[in-house]
């Protein structure tokens, strides 16, 4: 038996890929095939690896591919935020063999590059990320790499700035009221009013999309809302892991700028999560190749959030 084996992902290998994303030191509910079950069939060439080590699943690598200027391109994640390589506690020895392994069959399969998003180290279990990415560093032929700012609140030690608190203290006077469930007909108009409306953007998420991820998920996304007279003025839907919860969407009513109610909602949902969770992701901030947004760098640090790196590889497999 060969010590390493690499296979593609079929349909019925998803209870053993979810039972190793969870148990690994790196996965996160993006990595599961719960999660990545939402895309259509056709969005994209999925390409999904198992990973063997003598013959026992220890490692999943979510993948998927484009033809660019004739060349085949690996992307890790397809449709989620984090990528890369999810195994089990592995040695540097067992880390090192998968990735040379990998690499050649991802070769032999026709990949001329692969490029991969890491998490930022909030969703790390006690010990640490997986070294098959870092061999993977090694083993490629050459590489690009950028780096993206997340915020990051620590939920058990955040202080509000004196400015967030002032907008909180207006949300509190406006008498806004604040729920939590699965309310997708309260929460995309406001999405819409934010993401298309405010900033021209495109929601990654259909209504149909974020019904089907409620129903597969449960109780790991929630949609939080602030509520004036009954009416939602600000939303959030998060996603929840073992350490960490993810705010992967803000919105607000633009009509209700003036009474806090972003900053509002946060507070509360920090009071929430503050014994439930140890952070909260509030997504990425910055990257090195585009123009800061200073106002929004500070909404977050007004929340008491730290900085944390989500980093971007591009690696050839071709000299």
């Amino acid at each position: 038996m060969n010590t390493v084996a690499i296979r593609r992902y079929r349909d019925s290998d998803r209870d053993i890929w979810d039972s190793v994303a969870s148990r690994s030191v790196n996965g996160t509910l993006m990595h599961t095939q719960a999660f990545l079950s939402y895309h259509p069939d056709k969005r994209f060439n999925r390409d999904d690896r198992l990973i063997f080590l003598r013959g026992r699943p220890v490692a999943v690598f979510p993948l998927a591919y484009k033809i660019k200027d004739g060349i085949k391109t690996g992307q890790s994640p397809y449709g989620a935020s984090f990528g890369g390589v999810v195994g089990l506690d592995l040695s540097s020895l067992n880390a090192e063999l998968i990735a040379e392994t990998l690499t050649n069959t991802l070769r032999e399969n026709g990949y001329g590059s692969i490029s991969l998003v890491q998490a930022p180290s909030c969703y790390e279990r006690d010990c640490g990320n997986s070294p098959v990415n870092y061999f993977l560093l090694k083993t490629c032929d050459g590489m690009l790499a950028d780096r993206g700012l997340c915020s990051v609140v620590p939920l058990r030690r955040n202080r509000f700035s004196q400015s967030f608190r002032r907008n909180v203290r207006k949300g509190e006077r406006a008498g806004l009221t604040f729920s939590q469930g699965h309310d997708i007909d309260g929460f995309y108009p406001l999405l819409r009013e934010t993401i298309e409306g405010k900033h021209g953007s495109r929601i990654t998420h259909t209504r149909n999309e974020l019904n089907y991820l409620v129903d597969v998920l449960g109780k790991r996304i929630s949609i939080f809302l602030a509520h004036l007279r009954d009416t939602p003025v600000a939303g959030v839907l998060t996603f929840e892991d073992m350490n960490c919860v993810y705010a992967f969407y803000n919105a607000h009513s633009r009509s209700h700028t003036d009474i806090g109610a972003l900053h509002a909602l946060f507070a509360h949902m920090i009071d929430h999560y503050r014994e439930k969770k140890e952070w909260m992701d509030l997504g990425l901030t910055d990257r090195l190749h585009i123009p800061t947004n200073r106002g929004l760098l500070q909404f977050k640090e007004g929340m008491g959030a730290v900085n944390m790196f989500r980093d971007y590889f591009e690696l050839f497999l071709n000299p």
